[in-house]
């Protein structure tokens, strides 16, 4: 859910295209960059914690279907909240043609968060899986 809150926090207060700057642009844009990275980090440390203690296993109320897809959606996850971050870092301080890229990242993820919701409220209403409990409390 933080990381969830820190991808929303830096896309909230993004400047126009055309638009001068000012210093309080500025400031949002350093806040940005720093939300962006704060979820790199959010990342790797997910990252880091699968990998240590390996995958959560799935209740058994999960059936085949989602088992399967469960794995790649994660990983898909993990990999377009990264690649925002580096794209992000590359079109403002290396190549500004970057940002379509940033910008069609952002798009993904927000299919993303809403097939990982859609497929929680799933498993939970049909199927009684309880994930929502054990993405909340652990």
């Amino acid at each position: 859910w933080w990381t969830s809150r820190a991808v929303l926090s830096t896309h909230e207060h993004h400047g126009m295209p055309g638009h001068v700057p000012d210093a309080t642009d500025m400031l949002l844009h350093r806040f940005h960059v720093l939300g962006g990275m704060a979820v790199l980090v959010v990342v790797m440390l997910r990252l880091a914690l699968r990998l240590s203690a390996g995958e959560a296993t799935l209740p058994a109320a999960i059936p085949g279907w989602a088992r399967t897809w469960s794995r790649p959606a994660h990983l898909a996850l993990y990999a377009v909240l990264a690649g925002l971050v580096l794209t992000g870092l590359i079109a403002s301080y290396l190549w500004f043609p970057m940002s379509r890229v940033h910008g069609a990242l952002v798009k993904a993820l927000y299919g993303l968060i809403l097939l990982h919701v859609g497929a929680v409220i799933l498993h939970d209403v049909v199927h009684r899986a309880g994930l929502l409990r054990r993405m909340t409390r652990g």
